[in-house]
């Protein structure tokens, strides 16, 4: 997209982060969601950054998740350790391949909560507002 692309000390998230802790890893996701509709509302001219898009592609079951985020993040947050108990028990009982889809539907539902807050209290930027070529190299 050329934006411009830099590591900072002070960053929210770091990709690929170890998390090690439940809370590094809710956290990490919660901050994707939130900052990915940054990005996408700063470069307006490049759709495919917009999360919202990826919600046809995604599995079923994510899709899933993903809504009953957006339409009851409250019962959603009650349901965190249902889930969280779920992936700990596959992982000792089903194996580390069931375990990885329960995270991956975690990472979900926390990256959604994180897009949820930053369209409820980011303003759309008016047309024009963002300069055309500030993402051109």
């Amino acid at each position: 997209a050329h934006a411009a692309f830099a590591f900072l000390e002070e960053a929210a998230a770091l990709h690929h982060s170890l998390t090690g802790r439940y809370s590094s890893f809710q956290k990490r996701a919660y901050l994707y969601g939130y900052f990915d509709r940054q990005m996408s509302l700063q470069y307006p001219d490049f759709p495919e950054l917009d999360p919202i898009q990826e919600l046809d592609q995604m599995h079923w079951l994510k899709r899933c998740v993903r809504k009953s985020a957006e339409i009851a993040p409250r019962l959603a947050l009650v349901l965190d350790p249902c889930f969280q108990f779920g992936a700990e028990l596959a992982l000792k009982t089903l194996g580390p391949q069931i375990a990885a889809h329960m995270c991956s539907l975690l990472y979900t539902f926390h990256y959604t909560l994180g897009l949820q807050y930053s369209i409820q209290h980011t303003p759309v930027p008016e047309a024009g507002l963002l300069e055309r070529n500030d993402h051109a190299s």
